[in-house]
This record gives C-alpha cells, sequence and structure tokens, in this order.
C-alpha cells in the first residue's frame, strides 16, 4: 500500500490548526525550552580530530570528549526525556478517540513513556550505526520505525508489538519515509543555517547575552516546529496506513 504523504501533511495541517492553542502551548513547553537549553547551556562537544592524527592528538581528544560527557550528560537526557514526553503527550492528545484533556493526555503518555523510550533508545543506536556506515541505512530504518508513537498510543497491548506494527505498515514505502525520516533529522538544522552561523559569530566577537539569546530563540522556534510537524504528520501518516490495511 503506498502512503499519500501529500494529504497525511494537509491533514497534518488540519490536526494543528484545529487544537493550535493546545499545540502551541505543548510545543513550547517541551520542544521549544529543552532546544533553547540546550543551546544556551550546552557548549558544542569538541570536535573530532583528522584521521591521520598521531595517538597524542587522538587520546587529548578523547579525554576532552569524556570530559565534556561528564559534564553535560546529565542536561542532554533531561532534554531527552522531556522532548520524547512532550511527543507522546501531542501524540495521545490528537490520537485518542475520547479527545483527552492536556492534563489526562500526560497521564498516559506518562504511563507509556519507560516503554516508549526503550524502543526509540534502540532505534536511534540502531539507526545511528547504520548513518555512521552509510547514510541510507540509517534513513530507512528511521522511516521505517517513526510509527512507533502512534501504533503504541493507538494500539496498545492489542497490536503485535509497536515497533512491528510500524514495519508493517511501512512496507512498500522505503524512500518516502526515508525522506520524512531525513526531514526529521536534519531539516530543522538546515533551515536554521543563517542563524547558527549567526550564532557563531556573535559567540566570537563577544557579543552581548541578549543578542545571543535572541538568535538561539530563533533556532530553537526552528528545531521545535520542525520536530511538532513531524510528531502530527505520523500520527496522519499512522491512521492513512492502519486505514488502508484494514480496508
Amino acid at each position: 500500500m503506498k502512503l499519500d504523504l501529500p494529504r497525511a501533511a494537509a491533514t497534518a495541517w488540519g490536526l494543528f490548526r484545529r487544537d493550535a492553542d493546545v499545540m502551541v502551548a505543548l510545543g513550547g513547553l517541551f520542544l521549544f525550552v529543552p532546544a533553547l537549553a540546550l543551546l544556551l547551556l550546552v557548549p558544542a562537544p569538541p570536535p573530532p580530530v583528522a584521521a591521520n592524527a598521531g595517538e597524542a592528538a587522538v587520546e587529548q581528544w578523547l579525554n576532552l570528549y569524556i570530559a565534556w560527557a561528564r559534564a553535560y550528560a546529565p542536561g542532554l537526557l533531561a532534554a531527552a526525556v522531556t522532548t520524547l514526553f512532550g511527543a507522546l503527550t501531542i501524540t495521545v492528545f490528537v490520537i485518542e478517540a475520547t479527545r483527552p484533556s492536556v492534563g489526562r493526555a500526560m497521564v498516559i503518555a506518562l504511563r507509556l513513556l519507560p516503554r516508549f523510550a526503550v524502543l526509540v533508545a534502540g532505534v536511534a543506536m540502531v539507526g545511528t550505526l547504520g548513518l555512521l556506515a552509510f547514510v541510507l541505512p540509517g534513513l530507512w530504518l528511521m522511516g521505517r520505525t517513526m510509527l512507533i508513537a502512534p501504533a503504541l498510543v493507538a494500539d496498545g497491548a492489542n497490536a503485535p508489538g509497536p515497533l512491528v506494527r510500524s514495519l508493517r505498515l511501512t512496507r512498500g514505502n522505503d524512500l518516502p519515509m526515508a525522506g520524512v525520516a531525513a526531514i526529521g533529522l536534519f531539516g530543522g538544522q538546515v533551515l536554521a543555517v543563517p542563524l547558527l552561523a549567526l550564532d557563531e559569530a556573535l559567540r566570537e566577537s563577544g557579543a552581548n547575552a541578549l543578542a545571543i539569546t535572541a538568535t538561539d530563540a530563533g533556532v530553537a522556534l526552528i528545531e521545535a516546529s520542525v520536530a511538532l510537524a513531524i510528531i502530527l504528520l505520523r500520527v496522519t501518516l499512522y491512521g492513512q496506513a492502519a486505514g488502508q490495511k484494514a480496508a
């Protein structure tokens, strides 16, 4: 079965317009704030050394990277968990037939969060290896597993497992789903390139904190907007695929 991406995107836009106030509030709290906090509080990791660098240079880089990871791992983990919880809350809110309140959606999301986090972490680890080895395998895996969240929320214990469910529903749509995954992974960064360059220039020139914060807020807004769009697109793609399979 072939998925209709334009129709899914139009439906996702309709979901946003229907509950724009809730989407902005949840997206702002759980997507925008963590992104902004990372930009302001977590410096970039030490850049990797050249392939022909000597043993001493590699050892120095490794020590710097370990020190960076130890210092900022708690913040990175907190931001990741917050973002996952936000994505799951938004998914519950728009996919539940009973149209739960935001508070009820958060309760359901909190109950599903441990299982969701394990699934996402497993896919991320394997997908990252695929991206490092050769980009397409990583994008293929991430695309085929993009429907885990809506499958977990909609099917629950009745599904053969959110991961298996996602693989089944996206069968035959490898390239389109890989494209959606690529947008989710890189879209925000690509769109924010001018602001990221401005941020680097401001930091190097010793500009005041207000200018840097405003620039980083623009970057975070772009990243959060892309993330919210992908969350809603996942829901509409799931609904489309599940409907086709049922028919």
